[in-house]
């Protein structure tokens, strides 16, 4: 009987130093819980460029961190405000899109010197009847002329059909 008393007693020594430590760790975590908040709201508030109150300050705050330390629940800081820069919707809308090898290449065409003929010219032709325009263009198609090269056709007078055709295409006039 003393022997089981002996062991007994050993457990129950062994049982109050290990709660002894349960204490101070659980201690631990919750100054831990409460560092790791205080650094998130510091880091939020210079990413965001304004001040925000500490998590150590807010007893609310911290108390439900200590509290979910203490059941071993994962704790997370408060996310930053919507809309500030801290936000992770805000930064990736600021960075804006990556400009793409085809589109600076067009952008810059549109700087370089003109090369070549460019403009085009008014061609004006005798008509002995009336025509529409697609009539027009249908006959200079007849005729040989390519029609994609034709840009306008306009009767300036009574009896002359005139046709603006693109220069830099071809040495040659459409008519």
């Amino acid at each position: 009987m003393e022997k089981t008393c002996q062991d007994l007693t050993a457990r129950l020594s062994a049982l109050e130093q290990l709660q002894l430590e349960n204490a101070r760790l659980v201690e631990l975590t919750k100054n831990q819980a409460n560092e790791i908040d205080s650094l998130r709201a510091q880091l939020a508030a210079q990413t965001a460029g304004t001040p925000m109150d500490t998590p150590s300050s807010n007893t609310a705050a911290s108390s439900s961190a200590s509290l979910a330390a203490n059941n071993g629940a994962k704790v997370t800081g408060s996310s930053p405000p919507l809309g500030t820069a801290a936000s992770t919707w805000a930064t990736v809308a600021s960075r804006g899109s990556k400009s793409k090898l085809r589109r600076r290449a067009a952008a810059a065409r549109g700087f370089q010197p003109v090369t070549g003929e460019q403009g085009f010219d008014y061609v004006y032709i005798p008509r002995s009847r009336k025509m529409s325009y697609t009539e027009a263009r249908r006959r200079l198609g007849r005729l040989g002329v390519d029609t994609w090269r034709v840009l306008d056709v306009s009767f300036p007078a009574h009896s002359v059909v005139g046709t603006g055709s693109i220069r830099s295409l071809g040495s040659q006039s459409p008519c």
